[in-house]
């Protein structure tokens, strides 16, 4: 996963995000890991790092997606980053 991604793009929504802490956390613990561990695993730090309240947490991720995927091409290339965020919904 491309922690960066996240990083950076919760940070700038969100100043209380501990960006050091979540990619420690999420480097840590996904060297062994498969990609729906690595997904579960990234949600997991969305949800001990973000808001405690669902309705703040959502309005953050919100605002780091960007335009929608219209033709929904580029799903595994570009846009892989998201399918944590769409755990942590799912969760």
């Amino acid at each position: 996963m491309r922690r960066i991604v996240l990083n950076y793009r919760i940070r700038k929504h969100y100043e209380s995000f501990i960006a050091e802490d979540f990619v420690r956390e999420v480097t840590d613990g996904t060297k062994n890991l498969e990609l729906k561990g690595r997904v579960e695993l990234i949600a997991d730090q969305l949800q001990a790092n973000l808001p405690t309240d669902f309705t703040q947490a959502l309005d953050i991720l919100r605002q780091i997606l960007g335009p929608e995927n219209e033709n929904e091409t580029g799903m595994f290339t570009k846009y892989y980053w998201i399918m944590p965020i769409a755990k942590y919904i799912e969760k």
